[in-house]
């Protein structure tokens, strides 16, 4: 630990112009409200001595409750027949009185010209966009002509990839 005679940080020089002389003391500004001179507080007083308050009288001894009555097993009621369970939906299914709705083909139909232009251009992108269309159309949407785009896709995919093949092989040895 540190001197206590010595303060906590050294000594910093008197900060300087940029010519190297000391800049002078600051002085009062004119137009500066003049503040009387702060007086100490007084001494503070003690707080007064707390009054004290009458003992709580002690609880009284626990008494036994009596003993609960006891009740017939369910069996000896009666069901009601009046009210009986509602069935209720199956999730998914739609709602009373709303029209069912057929599965669209939406993403199948988009997925057969996709395979149709991967015949003959860029077979991996545009036969990778059919297959894709293709599979959430039959995976997930399960609509009823996703499993013939599935494999129109990937057949087209394929055969676009043989005869990109074919083409390249002639152009070469030409």
């Amino acid at each position: 630990m540190s001197d206590p005679q010595q303060p906590p940080y050294p000594q910093q020089p008197a900060p300087q112009d940029p010519h190297g002389s000391p800049y002078p003391p600051a002085a009062q500004h004119p137009q500066a409200p003049q503040y009387p001179q702060a007086t100490p507080y007084p001494q503070a007083t003690p707080y007064p001595q707390a009054p004290q308050y009458p003992q709580a009288p002690a609880y009284p001894q626990a008494t036994q409750y009596p003993q609960a009555p006891q009740y017939p097993q369910g069996s000896q009621y009666p069901q009601s027949t009046q009210y009986p369970n509602p069935q209720y939906p199956q999730y998914g299914a739609p709602a009373w009185g709303q029209p069912e709705t057929k599965p669209s083909n939406v993403l199948s139909i988009i997925s057969f010209p996709l395979a149709a232009i991967a015949l003959l251009f860029v077979p991996l992108l545009f036969g990778g966009g059919a297959i894709a269309l293709a599979s959430v159309a039959k995976f997930r949407k399960h609509e009823p002509l996703g499993t013939v785009a599935f494999v129109v896709s990937i057949c087209a995919t394929v055969l676009g990839v043989v005869i990109g093949a074919i083409v390249g092989i002639n152009m070469a040895m030409s």
